[in-house]
């Protein structure tokens, strides 16, 4: 079962990536971070600042902070919980694209 950290977006840098601050610490593989990146598609261009995420950080510990987060198995919006039913807490989109429509960033700033 993966180890998800719930986080609130305190802050978001939009470049050729879209850079979040957190209000608390990602483990990577080259140290602890108060931010992670993710590629500039859907679903991670419609988080904005005060939203809460998921982040599965039994995969940020294999990854470098600089790499951008191109799944959702990695980065997600968070859920409520209610008895059996789920629900994400997630701003409906026009776009109709999905996570697996999102290409890695071309730029490595690793």
């Amino acid at each position: 079962m993966a180890n998800w950290q719930t986080y609130t977006i305190t802050g978001i840098y939009r470049d050729y990536y879209l850079n979040f601050s957190l209000d608390g610490s990602v483990t990577f593989s080259d140290g602890t971070k108060n931010y992670v990146n993710c590629v500039k598609c859907y679903p991670f261009d419609t988080y904005q600042t005060g939203d809460q995420i998921e982040v599965n950080l039994d995969e940020t510990i294999n990854r470098l902070s600089c790499n951008d987060m191109e799944s959702t198995s990695i980065v997600r919006k968070a859920s409520l919980i209610c008895g059996s039913f789920s629900f994400d807490i997630f701003r409906s989109s026009s776009t109709g694209k999905s996570a697996n429509d999102c290409e890695p960033s071309s730029r490595n700033r690793c």
